[in-house]
């Protein structure tokens, strides 16, 4: 009988302990930072769904959009199947967006950046708040939060009060934060700031990982923008020349060897308006052409000369901007010194043909999407366009 006893025992701490080591090895692969060099879904900043300096207003989850108005500071959720929008809020007899006091509502966020991010089954987004201590100073403290994808709890993730958060995103395990120090504030922004680099693990380790502010004092460059793609920050600079003319230069940072590449040194045609990312390339705009190339610079071709015939509508218009991109198209927005046009390229990165879209009362698409949809915002609604029916389904009108 003890002999039984001992056996089913024995048995049963061993059942236990593989049942531990199995919990702690899923534990393990949830946190373990895939390194491979191309696009991981819900660990890379999703380029997909930011367009210029870096704002996300949108954000992407394997079901659902999440959009941030810059307006009224609200967050919505859109259902991709459904095409259905409403306030990520969960409080019952709740008015959102409409109610009295907004602050009431688990939806508003009250931001200071237009910064939406999805990370690992979270939301993250930064804000400001003000309070006055028992000496009755007042005190300015800058947060990044995360909240869960249902909008029911919010927490605090980082803190500061020596530093103003512009704008973020976050990349394989680390925030990347444009900011700047508050004491040397008064200038601009882009002058000052510097790019830190913050744990998500441990946001008490915090690095200044590319001095913006030292590269605009000793060569007068200004960061433009920023896109990180696998294990690449694609970096565009701009700068005056001898004769006080723009110059862009287009730089890959290797975040794994620390290693620089001036692209622009081996571009035949450099980037004279903006760039992104998608597919393992780099597209950028030259005028009215677009061009790609890979990550070292090689593989160079135009993809689209606006004096083609295909183009012939857009004959009076001078710049062919790739703004922003689905994951599967490149999206190019057409402009002259006077506006933008309403019809929107999309460029296929796989088989190379181009399809002009028209979008409902926008006259730019820099919000975000995939391969199916894309999210904007025009006036006041926000809208749906579904891709392979080619219509603008409107999913919702926010207060006048």
């Amino acid at each position: 009988m003890k002999k039984y006893y001992s056996i089913t025992l024995f048995v049963s701490l061993f059942l236990m302990l593989l049942l531990l080591f199995s919990i702690c090895g899923c534990r393990d692969n949830v946190k373990k930072i895939d390194y491979s060099d191309k696009y991981v879904f819900g660990q890379d900043s999703q380029e997909n769904c930011i367009a210029l300096q870096g704002c996300a207003v949108i954000a992407e989850s394997s079901k659902s959009y999440y959009y941030l108005c810059e307006d009224n500071k609200f967050l919505y959720v859109v259902d991709k199947p459904r095409k259905k929008c409403m306030p990520l809020c969960n409080k019952t007899n709740c008015l959102h967006d409409k109610e009295a006091t907004p602050e009431n509502c688990n939806a508003f966020l009250g931001v200071t950046a237009d910064n939406i991010i999805f990370y690992n089954d979270y939301l993250y987004y930064s804000s400001s708040k003000e309070y006055t201590d028992k000496d009755g100073v007042l005190h300015t403290v800058n947060e990044i939060n995360k909240i869960t994808l249902d909008g029911s709890s919010k927490t605090n993730v980082f803190s500061t009060e020596e530093y103003t958060i512009w704008s973020f995103k976050i990349h394989r395990g680390f925030m990347y934060a444009d900011m700047t120090l508050i004491s040397s504030e008064g200038n601009s922004e882009g002058k000052n700031s510097s790019l830190y680099k913050i744990s998500i693990d441990d946001t008490s380790k915090i690095t200044e990982f590319l001095p913006y502010k030292e590269y605009s004092n000793i060569k007068g460059f200004l960061v433009l923008d920023t896109r990180f793609y696998g294990n690449n920050l694609i970096l565009l600079f701009n700068k005056l020349d001898k004769n006080n003319e723009e110059e862009r230069i287009l730089v890959n940072y290797d975040l794994q060897t620390d290693k620089w590449i001036n692209l622009s040194e081996k571009l035949k045609v450099n980037v004279t308006s903006f760039f992104t990312v998608c597919k393992d390339n780099i597209y950028y705009g030259a005028k009215n052409k677009v061009y790609k190339c890979d990550f070292q610079g090689n593989n160079q071709r135009c993809i689209m000369d606006g004096g083609d015939s295909e183009f012939s509508k857009f004959k009076d218009y001078t710049y062919f901007n790739p703004l922003t991109n689905d994951g599967e198209n490149v999206i190019i927005n057409v402009a002259n010194d006077d506006g933008i046009s309403r019809d929107v390229i999309f460029y296929n990165c796989d088989n190379d043909k181009t399809e002009i879209h028209k979008l409902k009362g926008a006259n730019q698409a820099d919000s975000g999407g995939d391969e199916k949809s894309l999210i904007y915002k025009a006036d006041n609604s926000l809208y749906f366009y579904d891709k392979m029916e080619k219509k603008t389904y409107t999913i919702y009108d926010f207060e006048s």
